[in-house]
């Protein structure tokens, strides 16, 4: 349903509400957004599944005293007291997440457990695409690290100074949200509406879920907003291109990102291929250093591996309905009949780089053989830097004037 919504406004102009300096309809609305997210988060105990001590119930209430003061979004209350609440929200779920790592230092998941492992395992020399990692579910033998390169070396220093990579994304989360309220500030927008953006960031339902199972897409987020911030603000795109490479040096699937930066304004081939030049580099170095381990982690494994009827896809979606079912192949391959009708749709401006790659990489999400959690809060995610950056409309050279 989400993604048709999303597909129908590409062509047809439906009502739309963007942060504007005279736009009290978008505060109103991202507060209740903002009460509704808090109360979710304090109500699902599947964010805190892992703590059975003391901390669990700690947890909840400091969440329920966070919903207790975004009630006070239904009232109007002076300019302090709305500093106060907007820091003090702010700082909740960044607490939360930080007690989560302390308390569960080896949470039962194999993304964790890679990223760990391989972290502290290049510090040392070795290779991580040749090791064998701890084993957390039965009949799997993890001997593979299915990421890119980047995926461990931007979490050696919190794995070498804190002891875990999940603080790489609690520093990510804080990247994402301190570019969203200086975007606003920059652009002279109402401050309630940059403030309320930003906690519609940190209070994403997902959020403590995904921090605390080391999923990387946080990481993924704070890269996609600083090119958008570097490229509005700096003149040389080189740096703004070098950080969608170096989403594409932790992830694979970060290369569909390519088609959708052409239509944007202004865009220059060469510098994004020297951007890209550096990462491919030591995506290279790894691929050298053993090219069976790393084809096999990085290519064959995510490509090969039987597919997972729990992913939330409509490919299982269908066979939990009707097992004998089969769907062909072929149907993997509707995104790509997508791609060109947005291309075609996409405008000049940072906003609608954020939305249509956000659209096609849902329907990709929807219509592949998987997809999980943590991708939505990516496509998400998206769609809150889309907003953000969407109040910036033509005035490109405003924020110029900052460099």
């Amino acid at each position: 349903m989400v993604f048709a919504v999303l597909l129908v406004a590409l062509f047809i102009k439906l009502p739309t509400v963007f942060i504007d300096k005279d736009d009290n309809i978008f505060i109103k609305f991202s507060s209740f957004l903002i009460i509704l997210s808090i109360a979710i988060t304090f109500y699902l105990p599947k964010e805190f599944y892992e703590l059975n001590t003391i901390l669990k119930p700690l947890q909840f209430y400091i969440f329920l005293v966070a919903f207790i003061i975004s009630l006070s979004f239904l009232i109007d209350i002076n300019y302090r007291l709305k500093k106060f609440r907007f820091f003090t929200l702010l700082s909740v779920p960044v607490i939360s997440q930080i007690l989560i790592i302390i308390n569960t230092p080896y949470p039962k998941i194999d993304v964790f457990d890679i990223l760990q492992n391989a972290s502290s395992a290049v510090v040392q020399g070795i290779n991580p695409y040749t090791i064998t990692f701890n084993q957390i579910y039965e009949n799997i033998t993890p001997d593979y690290f299915t990421y890119m390169p980047f995926s461990f070396l931007m979490n050696i220093p919190a794995r070498t100074l804190l002891g875990d990579v999940r603080f790489t994304s609690v520093v990510s989360l804080l990247i994402t949200s301190f570019i969203i309220y200086k975007i606003g500030e920059k652009q002279n927008m109402k401050e309630d509406s940059y403030q309320n953006t930003v906690l519609l960031f940190m209070y994403h339902p997902l959020a403590t879920l995904i921090v605390g199972e080391a999923w990387l897409d946080p990481i993924l987020v704070a890269l996609f907003s600083l090119f958008g911030y570097l490229f509005l603000t700096y003149k040389n795109k080189y740096w703004a291109y070098f950080t969608l490479a170096l989403a594409f040096g932790v992830k694979q699937n970060m290369f569909l990102i390519l088609p959708f930066l052409i239509k944007l304004k202004p865009f220059n081939f060469q510098k994004l291929i020297l951007a890209y030049i550096p990462v491919i580099a030591v995506i290279l170095f790894f691929l050298f250093l053993s090219p069976k381990d790393f084809i096999a982690d990085t290519v064959k494994e995510p490509i090969l591996r039987k597919t997972r009827f729990d992913a939330l896809t409509f490919h299982s979606f269908i066979h939990n309905i009707y097992p004998s079912v089969q769907i062909p192949k072929g149907f993997f391959l509707l995104p790509i009949i997508f791609l060109p009708i947005l291309l075609f749709k996409q405008g000049k401006k940072i906003s609608s780089f954020y939305l249509t790659f956000a659209i096609w990489f849902l329907c990709s999400l929807i219509l592949f053989r998987e997809a999980f959690l943590n991708q939505y809060y990516f496509v998400s995610s998206l769609l809150i830097l889309s907003l953000s950056f969407g109040s910036l409309r033509s005035k490109v050279r405003k924020i110029e004037k900052y460099h």
